[in-house]
């Protein structure tokens, strides 16, 4: 298994997606996790790793030594770098001044970092990678992650290569441009998309098989790559986060939402409940809105003075951060599947999403979550919640269910093996 993030700790859901994965498969496969160490913070968080996972073989790629020597470069090349950097800025700027560049044509979203979704990997660390994989002459080689999907042109040929897709790229562009509706840059939003589309096809058709995590991700791909194996296999929920749901004990008092702002989509689902859902939503019900995950300086400062909006940042026990909380997920970008509405299912939190939050999720509306794409539907759907708790009940109590029926380790770790079997044979 080769992906370019470590997997801990557990305060992302790509984090938490790969861990509980790689904990389930390590039952029933020989498995070997290779990462790669850019600074000692990095070296702390495999370390810890290791510790968790006694049953995976850990290949670490130290790339500490090499990012070193790379940075002591003469000061007269240092100041070249940043010459050329600064150059390029005013260039940029002033472009942007009088053409329409992405971030000004797409306003509610920044897009202008997709097409540049890989980076051309050095030298060191593609021999590395081919040292590592000569040596241990795996069956399958899967890869995560779209930051390592050109992997497919260095690995060997003669062995099953299987890419674990997060989030189609293209996907997530058509979802950005479906809400924004920009006629006036409708050739713009065709050639981006195109351009996108083609691209990612181009690296995934590099694979033997790909795994995804809904339904409607496989049917894009399908769509666009209908030779390609392609396996619907949503991650695990990791067992301890189960938790026992009592109606005695159910007393809603504020609104949740899980999710950094490094994320765009994330960004822009807390824009517009702040300044959309939320006049809404105090309107019937004015509990207050924890925002938990890593948010900037400058986004708190900007949001101070907001009534019943408080950003809590890191949180050492998610699990009891959100007892007597509806997970809000005002979501309306993106592909793949979100780890947050999961574990809020499983912890017996219910949930109030967008279609597009909750896509990929086999969760029926009115039954295991409720479903709202405008600000009204939001106040309508939290107000049921907090004026019934029987209905609460029951929706949490329905969605773990669902859960520990659809989304357990042992599921997962089956689908996986037998899709790499077939691929095998």
């Amino acid at each position: 298994m080769l992906t370019p993030h470590i997997p801990y700790p557990l305060t992302e859901g790509g984090y938490v997606s790969q861990f509980a994965t790689i904990e389930a498969l390590q039952k029933v496969a020989e498995v070997t996790l290779v990462l790669k160490i850019e600074n000692e913070n990095d070296k702390l968080r495999i370390d810890n790793l290791v510790g968790l996972l006694p049953e995976i073989v850990f290949e670490i790629i130290d790339l500490r030594i090499v990012y070193a020597s790379n940075q002591s470069n003469s000061f007269k090349d240092t100041v070249r770098k940043a010459l050329k950097y600064i150059i390029f800025f005013l260039k940029n700027n002033n472009r942007e001044k009088t053409e329409k560049a992405p971030r000004q044509i797409i306003s509610d979203f920044d897009l202008s970092y997709i097409p540049y979704f890989v980076n051309l990997k050095n030298k060191d660390f593609t021999s590395k990678v081919i040292e590592v994989v000569e040596r241990i002459k795996p069956d399958v080689i899967q890869v995560d992650m779209l930051d390592y999907v050109d992997l497919a042109f260095l690995l060997p040929p003669h062995i099953k290569k299987v890419f674990v897709h997060h989030e189609i790229r293209f996907a997530r562009l058509l979802s950005a441009f479906a809400i924004l509706d920009d006629k006036a840059n409708r050739f713009y939003e065709k050639y981006l998309i195109k351009e996108i589309t083609e691209r990612e096809k181009i690296y995934l058709q590099g694979y033997d098989g790909i795994i995804v995590f809904s339904e409607n991700d496989r049917k894009i791909l399908v769509n666009e790559l209908p030779d390609m194996r392609i396996l619907n296999s949503p991650f695990p929920i990791l067992e301890n986060n189960f938790t026992n749901i009592e109606k005695a004990k159910l007393n809603i008092t504020k609104l949740v939402f899980v999710g950094g702002e490094g994320h765009d989509p994330n960004r822009a689902a807390v824009e517009w409940f702040i300044n959309d859902i939320s006049k809404c939503v105090n309107v019937i019900n004015k509990l207050p809105l924890f925002v938990v995950g890593n948010w900037s300086e400058p986004t708190i400062e900007k949001y101070k003075n907001i009534h019943l909006l408080t950003f809590s940042g890191f949180v050492d026990d998610l699990i009891d951060y959100c007892k007597n909380a509806i997970m809000i997920v005002p979501v309306r970008v993106g592909s793949g599947i979100r780890t947050k509405i999961l574990y809020a299912m499983a912890q017996g939190v219910p949930v109030v999403s967008t279609s597009i939050g909750c896509e990929g999720i086999d969760a029926t509306n009115n039954k295991e979550i409720l479903i709202a794409d405008t600000p009204e539907e939001f106040a309508i759907a939290i107000e049921r919640i907090t004026k019934n708790i029987d209905f609460a009940f029951e929706l949490a109590l329905n969605a773990q269910l669902l859960v520990r029926k659809k989304y357990s380790q042992i599921k997962v770790a089956k689908e996986r093996l037998d899709f790499f079997d077939q691929i095998l044979n």
